[in-house]
């Protein structure tokens, strides 16, 4: 089944022998734990302005990080990751080597992949993604239900149970959500597909697809004949 989603299993060396077991998704349910185990202190190569570091987290070396950027451990940040400013790390992400989260961007108890990257204003929470995968701008990985149930994988016709109440996305090596792309809480999309933008998808999709947005818009007159007025943004009642 993992072959579907990843040939290369590009993380740090702590989390390889998770990706060697057969349930390797619900990685998802244990990130907290392992990162209580595997970061003793707190080691930051970085010295970004406005950087709220709360939790032990590690930063590694030649990271590129902007303003106004708040990490809560427990957090593992690899080497030669760029932040944008005003992004959110929330406790139990995983950001592998060459990784990119573009600014107030929301990364949550997930992994992300060597070389994977997220664009600004994403919220990405409780998932995996890829090497080389992509988040363009405003995606939202919905990962809870209104009803608040387990929440379980769909893999073609098997059901994954997962035990879990918050469950994002699995998101293949290579594959790329375009703009304002919101998936459903437990997608499952293999490797090297695309999916356009503004799409809304869920579900399991196969790699090596291309899903297309095919909603209709429809344009008429503007009646409108009044007078648009305008409201400052600190006006008080």
């Amino acid at each position: 089944m993992i072959s579907d989603f990843f040939d290369d299993f590009a993380v740090p060396d702590f989390l390889q022998k998770e990706f060697e077991k057969d349930e390797w998704y619900l990685l998802i349910a244990n990130l907290k734990s392992i990162l209580d185990k595997q970061l003793k202190e707190n080691i930051v190569f970085s010295d970004a302005k406005n950087l709220s570091i709360n939790g032990k987290v590690y930063i590694g070396k030649g990271c590129t990080i902007g303003e106004n950027v708040v990490i809560d451990g427990p957090v593992y940040i690899a080497d030669n990751v760029e932040i944008g400013p005003a992004a959110y790390i929330r406790a139990g992400s995983v950001i592998s080597e060459h990784c990119s989260v573009g600014h107030a961007a929301e990364v949550k108890n997930t992994v992300m992949m060597s070389g994977s990257k997220v664009a600004n204003h994403v919220f990405l929470g409780d998932s995996i993604i890829g090497k080389d995968a992509r988040l363009g701008g405003h995606c939202e990985t919905a990962n809870r239900k209104f009803s608040q149930e387990i929440i379980d994988f769909i893999y073609k016709d098997n059901k994954l149970h997962t035990g879990l109440d918050k469950l994002g996305l699995i998101l293949g090596e290579g594959s790329r959500l375009g703009g304002g792309v919101f998936t459903s809480p437990g997608t499952m999309i293999g490797k090297n597909t695309f999916v356009s933008t503004m799409a809304s998808v869920g579900g399991y999709i196969p790699a090596n697809m291309f899903v297309k947005n095919e909603n209709s818009v429809k344009i008429v007159a503007n009646n409108f004949t009044g007078e648009l007025k305008h409201t400052n943004l600190f006006e008080r009642a």
